[in-house]
């Protein structure tokens, strides 16, 4: 085996070649310092700057409402129907998409959302968790 200069620099000739990092030194521990920071050189960075906006971006009032749409999308036609009375609209709304409510219509949404989870909630604090309600205290 040669000195670790050859080593180190048969590596980077490797990595150089390729511009990613070697499947062996991402398989197994780095066998050496010199391996290391190889390794270390190679790794494409990118400015903290990016990042951080990248996590801003995942805040912002687009991105929640997408969220919620997206769950308000997921429930079955019963759900939203059910959100839909709960919040004071017609329950034919449960069929709109969405982006068809405008933001009156939107608030009701959320305040059926609210008295739904305060209803759950009321359940819960009283008898525990309603996946263990049996059909007994009902009769």
């Amino acid at each position: 085996m040669g000195n670790p200069a050859e080593l180190l620099q048969q590596v980077r000739t490797q990595l150089n070649q390729n511009r990613t990092a070697s499947p062996a030194l991402l398989r197994s521990s780095p066998r050496s310092s010199a391996e290391v920071r190889v390794a270390a050189d190679n790794i494409d960075l990118r400015p903290a700057s990016d990042s951080i906006a990248a996590v801003r971006a995942l805040f912002t009032a687009k991105h929640c409402r997408n969220q919620v749409k997206l769950a308000y999308e997921s429930l079955s036609d019963r759900q939203r129907g059910m959100v839909c009375i709960a919040g004071g609209l017609p329950p034919h709304d449960f069929s709109r998409h969405f982006d068809s409510f405008d933001d009156l219509e939107l608030q009701r949404v959320r305040r059926g959302l609210q008295e739904l989870n305060a209803i759950n909630r009321r359940f819960e604090n009283s008898i525990g968790n309603l996946k263990n309600l049996k059909p007994g205290p009902f009769y």
